[in-house]
């Protein structure tokens, strides 16, 4: 899970989709409703929730035929928080040393370890600024 959060295993289209903000020519996009517990708390049933968009009629008559608790939301409200709908998740820093670890043959736990591990200039910045911390503090 936390390779897909990080973005680090998902599909190579990803990362361009031609089909953000309803351009598929899809009826219907279905999605997770990220933020949901912000926006209505109480339809939030910390398992998940799903959101659809309608684009067409179609997909209105093909949804009003669905049984299914749902309320309706404002567009602006659910991409808000779910910007993965309008625009394309960027190519994470660490995604080539996943997949270079992987096809080595090590694990998918090891391989997310590695490409999300900082590098080592960063490291070492990170370590020079707490003892640099620690020295002032005395």
């Amino acid at each position: 899970m936390r390779g897909f959060l990080s973005n680090l295993i998902l599909r190579p289209s990803c990362y361009s989709c031609p089909a953000k903000d309803g351009k598929s020519g899809s009826d219907l996009t279905i999605a997770d409703f990220w933020g949901i517990e912000n926006l209505y708390p109480e339809f939030d049933d910390d398992k998940g929730v799903g959101v659809v968009f309608v684009h067409t009629e179609k997909g209105k008559n093909l949804f009003s035929s669905i049984e299914a608790e749902y309320m309706e939301v404002q567009y602006d409200e659910v991409v808000r928080a779910n910007s993965s709908y309008y625009k394309s998740v960027s190519v994470p820093v660490g995604r080539i040393k996943f997949w270079k670890n992987f096809y080595k043959g090590k694990t998918i736990s090891e391989s997310l370890k590695k490409a999300m591990l900082p590098s080592f200039s960063i490291r070492m910045k990170i370590k020079i600024k707490s003892i640099l911390k620690n020295f002032i503090k005395r």
